[in-house]
């Protein structure tokens, strides 16, 4: 799934629970943080973790073309845009300027899994919908959660890559940012495939921001320190480029 079909799901799940909830006792306990008295045109906010990484850029770029389309049919008036520069604190006072301003609904990916806890429950209490997708936040404070199998997905890449070298050899690991559910993930996932082939050897892994440039940089410096390498399983797609 790629970074703009999470955001169609996520805006799917979000508006259509705003219009199916806003209005009706009944629908009140269909879904958490929504109490069924906010009414359209909604503003949105859209709370995301750092905006530098091409795929943020097209997740950004789909956000805008998704809202323009709901205001022309009069379910959104304004679109709150912040950028927390990868600080997951800096992220949570984002968040609680919307909470304070009375947002209708917040989208997140999360810079960190347990920090936003606090202030999503804050907000869920004040009845603004929480749409968490792609890096989410462990709590249950949220009215919709959306993303892939990131264990899977790490599973699947080991064991690729594990085939590609015949089984044995030497390779380097690259992870996404810790703390993030999307990169702790993925390499719990890988974990399971590289025990069972010993004759693998994990010479050295690192975690950089899901950015092609520190990546680029994580591998130069993994390179010269390590003169034999096999393989390297990156459990990202700009983590890859930077290796390339």
């Amino acid at each position: 799934m790629t970074k703009s079909s999470f955001f169609a799901s996520a805006s799917a799940l979000c508006f259509g629970l705003l219009l199916s909830l806003g209005a009706g006792s009944q629908a009140n306990a269909a879904a958490k943080c929504i109490k069924g008295d906010r009414k359209a045109p909604y503003t949105i906010g859209w709370a995301n973790i750092y905006s530098v990484p091409t795929w943020m850029k097209q997740t950004q770029g789909t956000i805008e073309t998704e809202v323009e389309a709901l205001k022309k049919q009069g379910l959104v008036d304004k679109l709150v845009v912040t950028d927390a520069q990868g600080d997951a604190n800096v992220q949570i006072q984002q968040i609680q300027s919307m909470i304070d301003s009375d947002v209708d609904a917040i989208i997140l990916i999360a810079g960190s899994s347990t920090a936003p806890a606090r202030v999503l429950a804050d907000a869920c209490a004040k009845g603004i919908a929480i749409i968490n997708f792609d890096s989410l936040v462990d709590t249950d404070q949220v009215t919709a959660k959306v993303n892939t199998d990131s264990a899977q997905w790490g599973d699947q890449a080991a064991k690729f890559l594990i085939d590609a070298i015949g089984g044995k050899g030497k390779i380097l690991i690259l992870n996404g940012p810790a703390g993030v559910s999307v990169s702790d993930d993925r390499r719990k996932g890988a974990d399971a495939a590289l025990k069972a082939h010993p004759d693998v050897t994990v010479l050295a892994e690192t975690n950089t921001p899901y950015n092609v440039a520190p990546a680029q940089e994580a591998v130069t410096s993994l390179l010269f320190a390590n003169s034999e390498i096999d393989g390297i399983l990156s459990l990202g797609g700009a983590l890859s480029a930077g290796a390339v």
